[in-house]
């Protein structure tokens, strides 16, 4: 029985210092040592910091730069994100050490992945590849569609699938610092029957009687931005009121999402409504972690390691400033982005370079 489950979230990478530095050798001659820190896959870039992802994240789907969640506010070293063999097929729907881009003015991409997954009736023979390509192809439709494309310019949502036991970042997930306002949910959708649940009680995850909330000034504040945002909740407002009688996670969504337009309108600045049970916390800490995450709902008999998948929809941001991009883990993915984009710079290289061969 083929499940999918479906984590949106704010999302940031733990991160550790890289202690495989490049030494000078002083029993070898300088020419010797400068020669051996060449081939040094650790060595210091000499590339400028990554400021879109260091500094700040879009807001969705209005194009105006705000702190992103995780972000300290004092540079570091050297350092790399914290990767974990991942037991499940995994989903990512950001670049490392990018942020995840939404648009307020329609429905958060996971709601029409759920909504698109449950409407097919698998068998429970159809085999894990076929499943695969599927949801990588609802993805990628979703994140096609037209009313995406402003918030696919201020950031790179590539969708890259993570198979069972290779390196995948973890992630810190339902933060407790103030960040954008973001719809946070935990589904599951059933390929078989098509129902699709709230599941985060089964991850050991309950809704905080109280949401500790912050009003920033944000620079949204102009007339026709505030129209577009007024314009937004109109719509989702009108169609929370044609949702009468429909499944209640596309009702309760679209009140989040409701919610998420007049919290952007005030400015105001929201913890995560998730956190672990008293007892887990106590064991794993206030912090979700992705990797954690995925355990509890294994050890819980929820997900099924060997037939299920998980997809996650979250920044996957530096949880601290870094002087340096992020790069995934060599060899961390198990397959290509799909639907990333190219600079006509790299295309035009790669073009030149095939005319060379050829001729």
């Amino acid at each position: 029985m083929p499940r999918v489950f479906i984590i949106a979230a704010h999302g940031s990478m733990p991160m550790i210092d890289d202690d495989v530095v490049a030494l000078p050798d002083f029993t070898k001659p300088a020419s010797a040592s400068a020669d051996a820190n060449k081939k040094t896959p650790n060595k210091t870039p000499k590339k400028t910091p990554n400021k879109k992802s260091a500094s700040a994240a879009p807001l969705p789907g209005l194009g105006f730069m705000v702190p992103p969640m995780g972000v300290a506010f004092a540079a570091t070293g050297m350092k790399k994100p914290v990767s974990f063999k991942t037991p499940v097929d995994t989903f990512t729907t950001a670049k490392c050490g990018q942020p995840f881009c939404a648009d307020l003015r329609c429905d958060e991409p996971f709601v029409g992945l759920a909504y698109t997954l449950s409407q097919h009736r698998l068998r429970p023979d159809v085999p894990k590849d076929a499943l695969r390509q599927l949801i990588k192809n609802t993805m990628v439709g979703i994140r096609s569609d037209p009313r995406n494309a402003d918030a696919l310019t201020m950031g790179e949502n590539k969708i890259r699938c993570h198979k069972q036991g290779h390196a995948l970042t973890d992630l810190y997930l339902f933060g407790t610092n103030h960040a954008l306002p973001v719809i946070e949910s935990v589904s599951m959708v059933d390929m078989q029957t098509g129902e699709i649940n709230d599941v985060h009680s089964m991850f050991g995850l309950v809704v905080k009687k109280s949401v500790s909330s912050t009003i920033q000034t944000v620079a949204h504040s102009a007339p026709d931005r505030m129209a577009v945002l007024q314009a937004a909740k109109q719509r989702a407002e009108w169609d929370l009121h044609t949702l009468k009688g429909a499944h209640p996670f596309f009702t309760e969504t679209k009140k989040e999402h409701i919610k998420s337009i007049d919290d952007t309108i005030k400015g105001m600045f929201n913890e995560s409504k998730f956190e672990y049970v008293p007892e887990l916390k106590k064991k794993h800490g206030a912090r979700v972690k992705l990797s954690d995450l995925l355990q509890i709902g294994i050890s819980n008999g929820v997900i099924d390691p060997e037939n299920d998948f998980v997809v996650v929809y979250a920044c996957r941001v530096p949880d601290e400033r870094v002087l340096f991009p992020v790069r995934s883990p060599r060899g961390s993915d198990s397959e290509g982005s799909v639907g990333g984009t190219r600079s006509n710079k790299k295309q035009k290289c790669k073009q030149r370079h095939r005319t060379k061969r050829r001729n």
